[in-house]
Formats: structure tokens, C-alpha cells, sequence
């Protein structure tokens, strides 16, 4: 006990190589349920419908094979499997350009997004997104706003 360096050191050495290891194991643990869990919700789900076509280049998500009026499709699958939640996704992407001051293409980068239905009142999205627990500032999306001003013509899009 009277030299620090044989007893007090290699003490603090465990105690904070076991709190480091406890912390660094549930971390990890979290981060890993947690990026499953949203890739279940937002990407992959856990029954996808496509059709054939579409299953043979998923992983280009070409938008051409898509269907399209699934309304009669989900309603009828509602029916069959209640227990299930029916959601329609639109995954799309598309280039982003990004002009310098001449117009000219400075930077191309692909960009991906999903579209969710969150103004329908019959709609499990809010719940399935987790919005109200989430959201810190501001409100969730009550009905579709559409601004004049928000719109860019083709013309004011290129000039940019």
C-alpha cells in the first residue's frame, strides 16, 4: 500500500479498462439494434411486393419497373393479413448537379430519397418513423402546403 505504482495504479487500470469495455459493449450493442431496426423500417422491410421485373434489378431501383395504383393491392392484403402494417414507399433518385457561376457542371453526385405518406389519416407512417418522439422543434407535416414561391422553373434552375 505504501508504493502508489504496485497498488493504486494498476487498480484505477481495471477498474477503468472494465467501465471502458461495459460502456464500449452496450454502445456497440445499442448502435447495432438500432441501425438494424431502421433498416427494417426505412430500407428493407420485413415483406416486400414488387414485381418480377423489378426483382431482378431492385438494386438499380429502377423507377420504370415500379407499380403503380397499388390501392386495390394493399386494401386486399390488409384483408388477408390484419396483423401485418401495409405501407406504399416510393424510393427514387436521381443526379445532382451542381453548376459554378458559368453554368458549367462543377460537382455531379447521386442522391437517393424515400417518399412516405404522412398526411393521410389512416396512414402508420408518423408511428413507424417515430416522429413525435423525435421531433424537438416545430410540428409534424397536418396537410399539404404548396407556395407559389417554393416552385423553380426550368429556366431559374439552370441559371443557378
Amino acid at each position: 500500500m505504501r508504493d502508489r505504482s504496485r497498488s493504486l495504479f494498476p487498480v484505477l487500470i481495471v477498474v477503468i479498462g472494465v467501465m471502458l469495455t461495459v460502456f464500449l459493449t452496450n454502445w456497440i450493442n445499442g448502435f447495432e439494434f438500432d441501425f438494424i431496426d431502421a433498416s427494417a423500417r426505412f430500407s428493407t422491410g420485413h415483406v416486400r411486393i414488387m414485381s418480377r421485373a423489378y426483382a431482378r434489378e431492385a438494386d438499380q431501383v429502377p423507377n420504370d419497373l415500379a407499380l403503380v395504383g397499388v390501392s386495390a393491392l394493399t386494401d386486399r392484403l390488409r384483408e388477408q393479413y390484419p396483423d401485418m402494417t401495409w405501407v406504399s414507399r416510393i424510393h427514387f433518385g436521381g443526379l445532382l448537379d451542381i453548376p459554378d457561376a458559368a453554368g458549367e457542371t462543377r460537382e455531379q453526385e447521386p442522391v437517393t430519397g424515400l417518399a412516405v405518406d404522412l398526411l393521410s389519416a389512416r396512414s402508420p407512417e408518423p408511428g413507424i418513423f417515430k416522429l413525435n418522439e423525435v421531433l424537438v422543434r416545430g410540428r409534424t407535416p397536418q396537410r399539404q402546403e404548396r407556395s407559389s414561391s417554393a416552385r423553380i422553373s426550368p429556366a431559374a434552375s439552370t441559371s443557378r
